[in-house]
């Protein structure tokens, strides 16, 4: 295949994974914004109010972990397909055996890499706010205001989980390389 062809793809889907993080990155900053407006609104008004943001944060975030995920998939696609017929194009290669090789560093490393949950975060401060605002708000506390009070509990181990998934790209992006070298060996 001639380089000018494997270095328009290259390019082509770098702009791709540029395009995937700029679009997490008005996401987020879209997410918090809402959020925070949300929040400040629902610390006057009614309880109920403060479960607003899971409106906004759980769909964001399934869309930032499909970028997330289309990023890891395009990723492993240059490595497998492109870098290997052009070696002076391995920036993804090298990416990729520095964070398997980080990976398996220290617990320090691990907290500073924590870059990817602002969604817990805000769905931590909507919950204390809502626990606050509700026990603020009754008058008498019964036994049924316990499962009142139990009901962002299910959202939020949602909200855990999937952020959990979308601080994994490289052991998604492996996960890839593995599926494209298969699909490679296959076609050959």
């Amino acid at each position: 295949m001639d380089k000018s062809i494997i270095f328009n793809e290259y390019k082509l889907l770098h702009s791709e994974i540029m395009y995937n993080h700029t679009v997490q990155n008005t996401l987020s900053t879209f997410t918090i914004a809402s959020v925070v407006t949300i929040l400040g609104f629902a610390i006057s008004n009614h309880y109920m109010l403060s479960l607003l943001p899971f409106v906004v944060i759980i769909p964001m975030m399934i869309r930032i972990f499909y970028c997330r995920r289309a990023t890891s998939k395009i990723s492993a696609y240059m490595i497998v397909f492109l870098e290997q017929k052009m070696p002076e194009l391995n920036w993804e290669t090298k990416n990729r055996l520095f964070m398997n090789k980080r990976s398996q560093s220290t617990i320090l490393i691990h907290l500073a890499t924590l870059r990817n949950y602002e969604f817990p975060l805000l769905s931590a401060a909507s919950t204390m706010i809502f626990i606050w605002r509700f026990l603020y708000d009754i008058q008498c506390f019964r036994f049924i205001h316990i499962f009142i009070l139990l009901i962002p509990l299910p959202l939020i181990t949602f909200i855990f989980i999937v952020s959990k998934k979308i601080n994994e790209l490289n052991s998604d992006r492996n996960y890839w390389v593995n599926e494209w070298t298969n699909f490679k060996i296959k076609s050959n």
